[in-house]
């Protein structure tokens, strides 16, 4: 069974591309690629937010010299040499397609878009673009012979109201524009998948949390307990299924490495069904502060009462399952952080 542990999958000299590599789990997850020793190019169309380290680490991997930016002539940045492993632009751009083709990617992690879920026409039309006409151009741009797996993360907020524990089998009921943009380009992408034969693995990640996150309830409760700090909530009764961010990353490494999982889906989730107060509660009796408001602020409209993954899928093709129980990643990411303040 995987754990997070310090293992690593079987990827040494294996090019791999990691598409939205400015996002918090690509962030950790290329440090794991090249400790692996894959060849890898990160693509992103936010280079500022890519920290140094996370491409130095890749480059060394590659053997080459560190990040290199995109030449103004050419908004891609151009082919990927042994010295490139940052590609600013996104699939669809003539010059980056052509750099990935180049490239010749074995392995893809598809991590990229925005989450914004907010209702109303224009946000709904900004979501479809920035999931589902993406997937279909990372697609195009990586399919070649040399493509072993395309591992394209959705959400769990694509089950929306579907029947607990939410199922891969089951039903998505998406309830916002986010969430759509997210089942629909999981079923474009599939049906690519059975068309084309494109070699697609399928995970939903639930909410991930660790050390050195910004955005979510986690942070925010983290930074309010820290400076303990009063903060008005909600009254916290709704449910989340939290997940230690290393055993997502171990979940998509599974998803990439593993045989015979192609055109699968995935849930990449504890299992433990948790209310927000009781999170929010459990970060501040650790950290020694906060004051938090319970019900000082009403659910958002159309905010999901319950999430919860059902895990047998994960754990029977991928040999995967979570590992670090929630108080314990609570635990550490307060030691983290205090660490870090210290310093």
């Amino acid at each position: 069974m995987r754990t997070s542990s310090p293992a690593q999958p079987p990827l040494t000299g294996t090019r791999v591309l990691v598409s939205g590599a400015s996002g918090y789990l690509a962030s950790r997850l290329m440090p794991r690629l090249a400790a692996a020793g894959a060849q890898l190019l990160a693509q992103t169309r936010h280079p500022e937010a890519v920290a140094a380290a996370q491409v130095d680490a890749a480059a060394h991997a590659r053997g080459g010299d560190g990040v290199d930016g995109a030449d103004p002539d050419r908004p891609g940045g151009g082919p990927p040499g042994p010295e490139r492993t940052l590609l600013v632009g996104a699939p669809g751009q003539a010059e980056v397609d052509a750099a990935i083709r180049d490239f010749a990617p074995e392995i893809v992690f598809g991590l990229a878009g925005r989450t914004d879920s907010r209702p109303g026409e224009e946000n709904r039309r900004a979501m479809q673009a920035e999931h589902v006409d993406y997937a279909d151009r990372l697609a195009d741009a990586v399919a070649g012979p040399a493509l072993r797996r395309l591992v394209y993360t959705g959400s769990c907020a694509e089950y929306g109201t579907a029947p607990l524990p939410f199922d891969e089998a089951g039903p998505v009921e998406p309830q916002d524009p986010y969430a759509q943009a997210k089942a629909d380009a999981v079923a474009l992408l599939r049906r690519r998948a059975e068309a084309e034969g494109l070699p697609l693995v399928v995970v939903r990640p639930f909410v991930a949390y660790g050390p050195g996150q910004k955005r979510g309830v986690v942070a925010f409760a983290l930074r309010q307990a820290l400076t303990d700090a009063a903060f008005d909530t909600t009254e916290g009764t709704q449910t989340r299924d939290f997940v230690w961010v290393d055993d997502v990353l171990d979940g998509l490494l599974a998803a990439a490495t593993a045989a015979g999982v192609e055109g699968g889906i995935y849930n990449l989730g504890s299992g433990v069904e948790t209310p927000i107060r009781t999170l929010i509660e459990t970060v501040c009796r650790l950290a020694g502060g906060g004051r938090p408001h319970f019900g000082a602020i009403p659910l958002p409209p159309g905010d999901l009462l319950r999430s919860v993954a059902a895990v047998d899928r994960a754990r029977e093709a991928l040999a995967w399952q979570a590992a670090v129980p929630l108080a314990d990643g609570l635990r550490r990411i307060v030691e983290t952080a205090r660490e870090e303040a210290a310093r």
